[in-house]
């Protein structure tokens, strides 16, 4: 899971200084659920799968769905988990009426190890750097910076609007740079130190973005104040390269695969699309219902997605059905897919977790006891 990265100026990885066009290893952590293909593996040994539950709990499983531990958190707590490289656990709380939410750090036996207080009652999935930084936004606006240990190393307000619902991620380019997109139609480039390279405005309420290191592109989609949406490639000078307008709003996920292969969620037009680097539109496949989350990629180029039909759908790369199951209940969140090719499957308003194998096959089943409010890490 890791990815041969060349820099043309230098970089603080771990500690160290790597020179301009001197190769290194850096994690593959490009955007939400660690990889642009979204399969929610984060790090070794990989044996534990871990969400966050309608209880505001922090479940950990085996891969086998054994039941290990739970933590519980603040009220409303709906932050997708991350991993770091030594199995600690980092996680956004929700908050009561009134209250700040918080950033914790869980070691892998359960234990919360710290604390820190965010601006704003609700925050993105936290993001891991790979200088050694956490990355957290908030629908205050404010984007925080903490190191490993949650140490606040700086903090800076990109909007003053409050958002009460919003989905954007973050992104870091192979130069070690931050692109966080605001409600406020703006993208902002930042530096590790917090300094604001560029502000950029994008014209649309961003909801998801994805950056391809190989080829140097950023997509972004999102909506307009209607249910016009757009989806759009930027190079790295932020000119705009490509866009594909949709009268539907379209709010989905956006998953790359290593061909440079673009999957959007199409939400209301109830389609998974595949589109190509250079912008056109290979296919898409219509379900019978909105198509939500991130689609996952298989290490055999399957895609993998769920509408709210109930289906989880899997595909092979020229958009034919390999199969499809009832899995999903009718909110479900992205599956995910372990380094042995299996598939976890979840269902927010059924309480449960799937295990499934590349065929479509249930291996097991995990019942949950209130409905679950994350997608997966791996880890």
């Amino acid at each position: 899971m890791e990815e041969l990265i060349l820099l043309r100026k230098p970089i603080i990885v771990r500690g160290k200084k790597y020179a301009p066009h001197k190769p290194f290893r850096a994690y593959k952590w490009q955007t939400y659920q660690h990889d642009n293909e979204h399969t929610g593996y984060q790090s070794k040994p990989a044996n534990r799968l871990y969400f966050v539950s309608g209880y505001s709990a922090l479940v950990c499983l085996t891969l086998d769905l054994g039941f290990k531990w739970s933590r519980a958190l603040a009220e409303k707590s709906q932050s997708t988990p991350v991993i770091d490289e030594n199995g600690y656990i980092y996680v956004a709380t929700g908050v009561s009426e009134g209250d700040y939410c918080t950033l914790k750090k869980i070691a892998p036996d359960s234990n919360v190890v710290r604390t820190e207080n965010l601006i704003g009652d609700r925050a993105t999935n936290p993001y891991l750097h790979p200088n050694g930084l956490v990355l957290i936004y908030t629908n205050f606006g404010w984007l925080f910076c903490f190191d490993l240990e949650l140490n606040k190393k700086w903090q800076i307000q990109l909007a003053d609007v409050y958002e009460y619902t919003f989905y954007h991620n973050i992104v870091v380019d192979e130069y070690g740079n931050i692109y966080c997109p605001t409600p406020q139609g703006k993208l902002f480039i930042l530096n590790t130190n917090g300094d604001i390279i560029k502000e950029v405005d994008i014209g649309i309420d961003p909801f998801s973005i994805a950056y391809d290191s190989q080829r140097g592109v950023l997509y972004i989609v999102g909506k307009g104040y209607t249910d016009w949406s757009k989806f759009f490639a930027l190079d790295k000078s932020l000119n705009e390269l490509w866009s594909i307008e949709f009268g539907q709003q379209v709010n989905g996920g956006v998953s790359i695969a290593s061909d440079g292969t673009i999957y959007l969620a199409g939400c209301s037009t109830k389609k998974l699309w595949s589109i190509n680097p250079k912008g056109y539109i290979n296919w898409s496949y219509e379900t019978e219902d909105w198509v939500w989350g991130q689609p996952a990629i298989h290490p055999n180029d399957y895609v993998l997605f769920a509408s709210f039909d109930g289906y989880l759908y899997c595909l092979d790369k020229y958009g034919q059905l390999k199969w499809k199951i009832e899995a999903t209940g009718n909110q479900p969140y992205a599956p995910a897919i372990d380094p042995n090719g299996y598939i976890y499957a979840v269902s927010y308003d059924l309480y449960y977790v799937r295990k499934i194998d590349i065929n479509g096959n249930i291996i097991k089943t995990f019942k949950e006891s209130y409905k679950i409010n994350s997608a997966f890490a791996i880890g």
